[in-house]
């Protein structure tokens, strides 16, 4: 048997209630016998961001941003309200990975870091790695 091989495989995918089909489609379509896809918490947006957030933001306080996901991006900005560019401004901005990335560059916010390796690590690595100090962020 190949160390790799799903076919005939059953697998239990636990993950949010809004996690992409696109895990379980392509273990189906490699040949995976059963792929139970259950979500076992929810993501629910907040009303509105903690008052130390926005104060923060606007003292100039903030020095990066992250973002997880590509809901994390559009929940945040229709938090941020509409002149979210503004209050982003000097800010660095970085992404989890390529989907994430397209949907920042969607909303107008190019991300300053991309994580090599969609994990907290190449996040976390991204970040250290960034060419861009707060005085040149505060310019662009």
């Amino acid at each position: 048997m190949k160390k790799n091989d799903v076919k005939g495989k059953r697998f239990l995918l636990l993950r949010a209630d809004i996690a992409r089909a696109v895990l379980r489609e392509q273990l189906q379509k490699a040949g995976a016998a059963e792929v139970a896809d259950v979500a076992v918490y929810e993501s629910k947006s907040v009303s509105s961001l903690p008052p130390a957030v926005t104060e923060a933001l606007k003292e100039g306080a903030v020095n990066w941003v992250t973002f997880t996901s590509s809901s994390t991006a559009k929940n945040f900005v229709k938090l941020l309200g509409k002149n979210y560019l503004e209050k982003l401004k000097g800010v660095g901005i970085a992404s989890i990975g390529p989907i994430t990335t397209e949907t920042l560059k969607e909303l107008g916010i190019p991300p300053t870091a991309v994580a090599g390796e969609a994990n907290l690590g190449g996040l976390v690595e991204a970040i250290s790695s960034a060419k861009i100090g707060a005085e040149q962020r505060a310019t662009t």
